[in-house]
């Protein structure tokens, strides 16, 4: 067993990523090299009518399956960039969900408030975002997402929409999974507030302007 990156796109994606795909790619790739990991890209056909937030559950599916397979699992979207030399497998402990908790959208944040306050469960003020996680067989079995997932629909998809964010965020506090909050240097969002930042590992490109840090 070894360890593994993988990514995920969407042929129907922002259109702005189209000309910078393959730069994308080879930019992943070259961060496993980095970390002697392997990597898969996972080209997923419109034609199988996946829509946005289907895809961003399947992510979490993907790492699921892949952590029966791999020792440890990397995923990072396809608009974060690697600007390191750092092996993000052996800088982490990867006893533990690896996760950048964050402060924002608000929304995903109140959603997940009231789903746990109802069930008497006191909330923390943040929301996981998935564009980088790292896991492992023995999280994703205390996880159980996919298992969850539907449990989760069945009590809430009358009052919110399905989020895999504030989904994942519910299953961790909930059932108290162990997690390490890599925090924004390892996911740093870059918006117009943020343009960039020197002193990050991982940009995550959420302005789409990829020619400014390629």
């Amino acid at each position: 067993m070894t360890n593994i990156i993988f990514d995920i796109w969407i042929d129907f994606s922002d259109k702005r990523w189209l000309a910078y795909k393959d730069i994308l790619i080879e930019n992943h790739k070259k961060y496993a090299k980095v970390c002697g990991a392997e990597y898969k890209h996972y080209n997923i056909k419109h034609e199988n009518k996946i829509d946005f937030a289907t895809l961003n559950f399947m992510k979490i599916y993907i790492a699921e399956n892949l952590a029966q397979k791999y020792d440890k699992v990397l995923y990072l979207d396809l608009d974060v960039i690697p600007k390191t030399e750092i092996n993000f497998f052996e800088y982490h402990d990867f006893s533990k969900l690896l996760c950048h908790r964050t402060l924002a959208p608000l929304w995903k944040i109140n959603i997940k408030r009231l789903m746990l306050e109802s069930e008497g469960i006191s909330s923390e003020h943040n929301v996981i975002n998935t564009g980088v996680f790292g896991i492992t067989k023995k999280i994703c079995n205390l996880i159980q997402f996919q298992k969850r997932e539907k449990k989760i629909n069945l009590e809430y998809s009358d009052e919110y929409a399905a989020n895999n964010e504030i989904y994942l965020s519910y299953i961790v506090e909930k059932y108290k999974v162990p997690y390490m909050d890599i925090g924004p240097a390892w996911n740093f969002l870059v918006d117009k507030n943020y343009p960039k930042s020197d002193a990050c590992h991982f940009l995550h490109m959420s302005t789409k302007e990829f020619n400014s840090v390629l």
